[in-house]
């Protein structure tokens, strides 16, 4: 109604301004011309009203009832800071800047600058980006760094990534890139390791600087590592993988079969470069570790805002078989430990007894919804991860029980990691 009202305070009569056009064209007459219009411009007010006031009704954001506008040019820009208004879980520090949205660049641009201080996690990529990352591959260079007192270390090296073939090695310190040095006041640099094009590295390697040229490619992700063997008497499982991305789903289930077989219930599970990903594998993976007595107990819900608080959500656990779960459990955590990795921890820590080993966790309590639009995916914090005690992580992250930094010249893993050592400590005593 409001719409309408506005519509009929417009002067019509300037439609028709120019005599000129009228004998030209043979326009039809004034008041015919001014219905028209009117009619035109309340359906389309209409089509673009009642489905963005009627989603939340339908369980549905917003922005995604509107997705048919996203491949009209620059319309993924507005979309994407309606989809922050509307459906982030911190929609009222979300600033609705019409000359931030108007200016950016692109939609990726217009989520960071509209980001809530809580939220530094929200994303937008290409639809065929994301669907690459759902079989295993993305977009990089293949390197996960570290910061220490001194500087910017690498961590680790994905084998037959292009920082791989371009000669990186774990524990190299990063001086330069593209000529500029990197020290403790840009903690902000990582930031040249995500660009498009080659990208020149200055390393420091045992006193010697070399420089090392790589362009960013197609990076494929680790498949899970584990292994078995004794300790203390005790029978000992160790896995290692770096997400809960659904092509590692085959992986995970044979390491769960084969240590189900072996009865093993002293668990290792390293999830020091596991950056998070499907929710639902990480509370397959709990229902797993607490074991078959908890069949049908929760172990996770989602809460979304009081608006969309029809779309939250519980999960049981399915159980796992025969197996009765694992007596103790140590997980290894570094700061890139993020998302559903955090909820893994949270989740099992209620019905088994966890140690945590390394350092503190990255800190992200929320779950994150994906809205196609056109040819964009907007990954959007929607909600929070609770537990069965309704406990989440904090924003702080999760602290260690057993504090260390990782020793980045042992590789991760291996029978001589101190952070392996440690875990293995931790459910053998």
């Amino acid at each position: 109604p409001q719409a309408v009202s506005r519509l009929r305070c417009i002067n019509w009569q300037l439609f028709r301004s120019r005599p000129t056009w009228a004998g030209c064209l043979h326009l039809p007459s004034r008041t015919v011309v001014a219905d028209g219009v009117k009619f035109a411009a309340v359906m389309v007010t209409c089509l673009v009203l009642c489905p963005f006031s009627l989603a939340p009704m339908y369980d549905q954001p917003a922005a995604q009832s509107l997705s048919l506008f996203a491949n009209l040019p620059g319309a993924n820009r507005w979309l994407a800071a309606l989809a922050m208004k509307d459906y982030h879980p911190f929609s009222s520090q979300v600033r609705f800047d019409l000359k931030t949205i108007a200016y950016a660049a692109d939609s990726s641009e217009v989520v960071t600058q509209l980001r809530p201080a809580p939220d530094r996690f929200s994303f937008t990529e290409t639809t065929t980006e994301y669907e690459s990352e759902k079989n295993g591959y993305h977009q990089g260079i293949g390197l996960r760094v570290t910061w220490r007192n001194d500087g910017l270390y690498l961590a680790d090296v994905f084998p037959g990534s292009p920082a791989d073939k371009a000669g990186f090695k774990r524990g190299d310190r990063i001086t330069k890139v593209n000529g500029h040095s990197i020290d403790s006041n840009t903690r902000h640099a990582s930031r040249f390791l995500k660009g498009s094009g080659g990208q020149q590295f200055t390393v420091a390697r045992n006193n010697q600087q070399l420089e090392c040229k790589v362009t960013p490619g197609q990076v494929q992700e680790r498949k899970p590592e584990y292994r078995f063997f004794e300790q203390h008497g005790q029978s000992i499982a160790y896995l290692r993988f770096d997400s809960f991305s659904t092509w590692l789903e085959p992986e995970l289930k044979r390491f769960r079969k084969e240590a189900a077989k072996c009865q093993v219930q002293r668990i290792v599970i390293d999830l020091r470069a596991n950056g998070g990903g499907r929710l639902w594998m990480a509370a397959d993976m709990t229902s797993w570790l607490i074991g078959k007595d908890h069949s049908g107990k929760t172990i996770l819900s989602y809460r979304y805002p009081l608006k969309y608080e029809r779309r939250n959500t519980t999960i049981t656990s399915s159980g796992s078989g025969n197996y009765p779960g694992a007596e103790k459990i140590a997980f290894i955590t570094t700061d890139d430990t993020c998302s559903a990795s955090e909820s893994l921890i949270n989740a099992v820590k209620v019905y088994r007894p966890v140690t945590l080993v390394g350092s503190r966790t990255c800190g992200k309590p929320w779950f994150m919804d994906t809205l196609q639009m056109g040819d964009e995916s907007f990954s959007i914090i929607s909600g929070e991860v609770l537990n069965a005690r309704g406990e989440s992580e904090t924003q702080q992250g999760m602290r260690p029980d057993i504090r260390m930094a990782e020793d980045l010249t042992i590789a991760a893993g291996s029978s001589r990691d101190p952070l392996l050592k440690a875990a293995v400590e931790a459910v053998v005593r």
